[in-house]
């Protein structure tokens, strides 16, 4: 069972406001990405995004949610990674569950 709750300071995720390159959406501003954004109060490293929630003020509901994890890792050491995905009313969405970027990302990344 999940209580869902806003993203607070127990969370590990927050949202990532500004422009990225694979979207052409609108970005999300602070209050719409505070709107999409939960975590079940049971266990502070999920994350709920529902875009229904901005089409229910009449907002859209579509865009480029962005979501950071605070938590680091050294991607050499990991041996699985797993998560668990619900997506309803979808239609022809793309979607990334989990991108891994390098700190020190700096294009190009391939020759």
């Amino acid at each position: 069972m999940c209580t869902l709750q806003p993203l607070d300071g127990s969370s590990i995720w927050a949202p990532r406001l500004g422009t990225h390159p694979s979207c052409t959406s609108p970005v999300f501003d602070a209050a719409a990405a505070a709107k999409i954004g939960r975590r079940c109060a049971e266990d502070p490293t999920s994350l709920d995004v529902d875009l229904s929630r901005l089409a229910s003020d009449g907002g859209g509901g579509t865009g480029c949610p962005h979501f950071e994890s605070v938590c680091h890792f050294d991607v050499a050491r990991v041996g699985s990674i797993s998560f668990d995905v619900e997506m309803r009313q979808c239609g022809d969405v793309w979607a990334c569950p989990l991108w891994m970027s390098p700190r020190a990302w700096r294009p190009p990344q391939h020759a």
